[in-house]
């Protein structure tokens, strides 16, 4: 393992935390590394939120930015304490996945979208985007009452990137969903996207990407 890109890490790095069981990325700062046993980092953002699957052995991704990479590790929590502050222990991870981020065009993102089912219209977020496709978190009731999905059923998506003035629709196929509670995790494939909108989608990334490198 390239220990040198974890070690070095400065006091305060900026990380983005995937919890396991939770289905949108929340943001962390590092505390402090001992070699070989462990990890410490502040409690992450919308810690209310996810605090119910912030227990020992639940399996977390740490990722963060490093001279334009992303690096990425698979680790588990190994307790929370909270005093004399409240801070989490992170098993030492075994090894680091580096990622350019100049030749991957996909990033993490929070797009309010709307999108309709069976003549209802349902609202939620675009979480990850690329030039090929999405992720959206969009609530709706549970089940039996939710619409009934189908692999490779038709979809379109109605947003606005930020700073963009008019509304984007775009057209894709489903192709993967889960339904948990009142909210529905749907994999979208885009269709028919003309070089103008892949040109916007790729600058909407990359000015993501920009923001994040400032805030590392």
């Amino acid at each position: 393992m390239d220990k040198d890109s974890l070690l070095s890490l400065d006091i305060g790095k900026e990380l983005q935390i995937t919890i396991d069981g939770i289905s949108f990325p929340v943001q962390s700062r590092l505390v402090g590394i001992d070699s070989g046993k462990f990890i410490i980092i502040h409690p992450p953002s919308r810690f209310k939120d996810v605090k119910h699957k912030l227990y020992p052995g639940n399996k977390i991704i740490v990722r963060y930015l490093v001279r334009g990479e992303v690096v990425a590790f698979a680790t588990s929590l190994i307790e929370i304490i909270s005093q004399p502050s409240l801070l989490m222990f992170l098993k030492f991870p075994e090894k680091l996945i580096h990622q350019n981020i100049r030749s991957v065009k996909r990033a993490a993102c929070l797009i309010p979208v709307m999108t309709r089912f069976e003549e209802h219209v349902y609202q939620g977020v675009i979480n990850d985007i690329s030039l090929k496709g999405c992720q959206c978190i969009i609530m709706m009731p549970p089940p039996p009452d939710a619409p009934a999905f189908e692999k490779n059923q038709p979809i379109e998506l109605h947003f606005k990137f930020i700073g963009d003035r008019g509304e984007q629709t775009l057209s894709g196929i489903i192709k993967n969903f889960r339904h948990k509670k009142n909210r529905a995790t749907i994999g979208v494939s885009f269709v028919h996207i003309t070089d103008e909108f892949e040109t916007t989608i790729s600058e909407y990334i990359d000015l993501l990407k920009d923001f994040f490198s400032l805030t590392k």
